[in-house]
């Protein structure tokens, strides 16, 4: 693939004169000149690389984790009025929110009914609950789990027999809570069960007494627990990518732990999880390991971003260089980039070493800079996830090939030296990946340090200039490790999103793929020379990036 054109013959160069004369002149015709080059390639799809959390605590039905709590942890709040409300636990149902049903791979809306709501959206033999009767607030649920008896320890349904709602053992119609600061008894204060009011889910209980039946069975098969939420939400957001603008691969973090042929969801069908065009059968492959997502596992963040690197780091038929993978090896594009998403409801708890404190460490760069340890990098914590995600950005992943990246760089504050260090900007030339994070129930963790932007707020500005530090990190540190995801974002030069409700995380998700894509419109597929003039002594070559004009991108040999 020559991404170099041809220079223009004589008779263009004449035609191209006589068009400039008549521009000059006083009687030239108006021309509308095009806002975009004409001289645009095809742009290369991006290798992106999906990692999902597969842990236990997916199960749950709460979020933050400080009200989900694990068997009988919490249990006085799992039993409350405010745990079955919007206004204290953001997953419950909230009527002011529609409920969007996921999407199948040919985009087609699953469906679900409130008389016969399945208990998991995405399979329905896993059987069905008639709302208007029959529903029990859940504690927890496993997507694997069938929960056909009432009786059964796999459902884990709320039994909290004691607390003030003993009706929670018992099916009744379909309710949840709003908080009311003008009832008796309360004080404002989110954590006073006397402030919430119960509403019996009907044709006329929903906002201005609208029939929100449907959108509660919507809630309840799809977005009822952090696994449903999170598969509802990928979805969702791969259904708008159009076939082919991004080459896929995907993994978990416990299961489905290797690019290869042997991926599995919570059935025993294989799928191969490598990096292929997102169309067709890989497509297909996707959306049906998705919707079989599981939830047992622990939390091994840290070794599953280890694993996306080191993939990129591979070479031949089989890697995401290649040009059709597992097909044909060659050619291989260097200015192709790579991506990994990395999403998660919990703090890392894996045993992992041999990245030191890589972002407090001199070094010089593939494009021979120098980077000495600065803000908001730097820190005191070796091994973290942020110190890896650094090294897979900081260093050339295929020495192999040219270094010819176009670099993103859409904050043009400053001078060049501080456009380049910029956690806005990504300049790097060479291999490497860009990792966005996504930490679902953690914003508590953040405190208010949090604004909902990854370079915004007192806390970043504060780690900008020195004035604040990141906090120390560990095997289930909290909040330290809830801070290294979004550390882990800025060290790779990318974005970190924090989401409490459903339609966060689904923001989030469509966000972080509208980044990708938009990154690679605006740098390394879309920059290209548009033309080239000679004469004798002169050469005059226009190189252009679609975003600004600027740039250039070439193919690997």
């Amino acid at each position: 693939m020559n991404m170099q054109p041809k220079s223009m013959s004589r008779p263009a160069l004449e035609l191209l004169a006589g068009g400039l004369t008549l521009l000059l002149s006083g009687t030239a015709m108006a021309l509308n000149v095009a806002q975009v080059p004409i001289y645009l390639p095809t742009p290369l799809a991006p290798n992106v690389v999906l990692t999902l959390d597969d842990s236990g605590s997916m199960t749950w039905a709460a979020v933050p984790d400080s009200i989900a709590g694990e068997g009988n942890v919490n249990t006085s709040v799992k039993s409350s009025r405010r745990w079955k409300s919007a206004h204290f636990n953001p997953l419950y149902y909230n009527p002011n929110v529609t409920y969007i049903p996921p999407v199948d791979v040919n985009g087609t809306p699953l469906s679900t009914s409130f008389t016969a709501a399945w208990r998991n959206g995405f399979d329905s033999s896993r059987g069905s609950v008639d709302l208007s009767n029959g529903y029990r607030p859940m504690d927890v649920y496993n997507p694997s789990s069938d929960c056909s008896s009432t009786s059964s320890t796999t459902c884990n349904y709320v039994k909290h027999p004691s607390a003030d709602f003993s009706n929670d053992t018992t099916p009744t119609a379909a309710y949840y809570y709003v908080f009311d600061s003008s009832l008796s008894g309360c004080d404002g204060n989110k954590n006073n069960d006397s402030c919430y009011k119960r509403v019996t889910v009907s044709a006329t209980s929903g906002p201005g007494g609208t029939d929100e039946r449907q959108n509660f069975a919507n809630w309840y098969s799809f977005y009822r627990t952090r696994n449903l939420m999170t598969v509802t939400a990928a979805a969702l957001a791969f259904h708008k990518i159009p076939s082919g603008k991004i080459r896929l691969a995907w993994q978990a973090l416990s299961s489905c732990n290797s690019f290869g042929t042997s991926c599995k969801g919570w059935t025993t069908t294989t799928y191969d999880n490598r990096i292929r065009n997102y169309q067709g059968s890989h497509r297909t492959n996707f959306y049906n390991w998705l919707f079989r997502l599981p939830a047992n596992g622990s939390t091994p963040l840290r070794t599953g971003l280890k694993r996306a690197g080191e993939y990129f780091r591979t070479s031949g038929v089989n890697s995401p260089y290649a040009f059709d993978p597992q097909v044909t090896a060659s050619p291989e594009y260097s200015c192709r980039p790579n991506y990994s998403i990395l999403m998660t409801d919990g703090i890392w708890n894996d045993s992992l070493s041999g990245f030191g404190n890589a972002d407090d460490t001199s070094k010089t760069l593939p494009d021979g800079k120098t980077y000495s340890p600065i803000a908001p990098y730097k820190d005191g914590n070796s091994d973290s996830l942020a110190d890896i995600a650094f090294h897979y950005w900081s260093n050339d992943l295929r020495t192999d090939l040219d270094n010819n990246m176009v670099p993103y760089m859409p904050d043009r504050t400053g001078n060049a030296t501080q456009q380049y260090w910029s956690p806005k900007n990504n300049p790097a030339s060479w291999q490497h990946m860009v990792t966005f994070t996504m930490g679902l129930g953690l914003s508590g963790s953040l405190g208010n340090h949090w604004i909902g932007d990854t370079h915004g707020g007192p806390f970043y500005s504060g780690l900008l200039t020195g004035s604040w530090a990141w906090p120390t990190v560990g095997p289930n540190k909290d909040p330290g490790n809830v801070y290294d995801l979004w550390h882990a974002a800025l060290n790779s030069r990318g974005r970190f999103f924090s989401a409490e409700k459903p339609e966060d995380l689904v923001k989030a998700f469509e966000e972080t793929l509208n980044r990708v894509m938009e990154r690679q419109s605006s740098a390394s597929a879309l920059a290209t020379n548009s033309t080239r003039l000679s004469t004798e002594t002169v050469i005059f070559q226009a190189r252009f990036n679609s975003a600004d004009w600027s740039g250039r991108c070439s193919p690997s040999r």
